[in-house]
């Protein structure tokens, strides 16, 4: 029997880049606001000094956006020198994505799908104002066909 693989080892045979083996830091940055604040000349420096760091420095985005507007920001900022984090958490923390290919990883996002199953209607159920609200809008299908609460 094959030896049982790490929790690291599973999340990295998921990623399409490899992960920093022991980052000096763990840079989490929000997007509007934070990493995308300054100058053009400012976030050309930083961005660099990103991409110079990459095996020191484990980057990963905490965003609300959507991946579809991840890919977009990367593809806006790639001449100022923005490359992409190695981690993606995005969707208010219901998505987790490799942060090369901005595919969602199994390994982080199916324990979350697991547990919003069927979640949503049952804690808008114990509201009174509940039922409207599922009514009108509620939980919404995302365009990768998961569920994203609205």
């Amino acid at each position: 029997m094959p030896p049982e693989r790490s929790p690291r080892e599973l999340l990295q045979a998921q990623l399409a880049a490899t992960l920093p083996h022991a980052p000096d830091l763990v840079l989490v940055t929000d997007l509007d606001g934070t990493l995308l604040g300054g100058s053009d000349p400012w976030r050309r420096r930083f961005y660099g000094w990103l991409q110079a760091e990459r095996q020191r420095v484990l980057h990963v985005f905490c965003t609300g956006r959507d991946l579809a507007s991840v890919a977009r920001l990367l593809r806006e900022e790639r001449e100022l020198g923005l490359g992409s984090p190695h981690l993606v958490i995005g969707d208010v923390g219901s998505t987790v994505a490799c942060g090369h290919t901005l595919e969602p990883l199994p390994l982080a996002t199916d324990p979350i799908e697991a547990r919003w199953a069927g979640l949503p209607e049952r804690l808008l159920r114990l509201h009174p104002a509940g039922s409207a609200r599922l009514a009108g809008g509620g939980p919404r299908p995302r365009g990768d066909g998961r569920r994203h609460p609205q």
